[in-house]
C-alpha cells in the first residue's frame, strides 16, 4: 500500500471515529480535522464522506430476516 493511500485509510478512520463520537455528520467537520491535523480541506472532504457511508451503512437497522 502506498504512503499517500495509508494516509487516506487513516484519514477516513480518524473520521468515522470523530461521527461515532458525535452521533453522526456535524457541518465543518472536513475543516476542523484539517487545522487540527494538517492537510488540505479537500482531502478531509473525501474521508468525511467515505466514513459517513460507513456510519451510515452501521446505523442502518438490518433488514427483517437478515442474520
Amino acid at each position: 500500500m502506498s504512503l499517500e493511500r495509508a494516509r487516506a485509510v487513516q484519514a477516513v478512520l480518524e473520521e468515522l471515529e470523530e461521527l461515532r463520537r458525535a452521533g453522526g455528520y456535524r457541518r465543518g467537520l472536513a475543516a476542523r480535522m484539517a487545522r487540527e491535523y494538517g492537510g488540505s480541506a479537500r482531502t478531509w472532504e473525501r474521508a468525511v464522506s467515505d466514513a459517513r457511508a460507513v456510519y451510515e451503512h452501521e446505523e442502518r437497522p438490518a433488514a427483517p430476516g437478515a442474520e
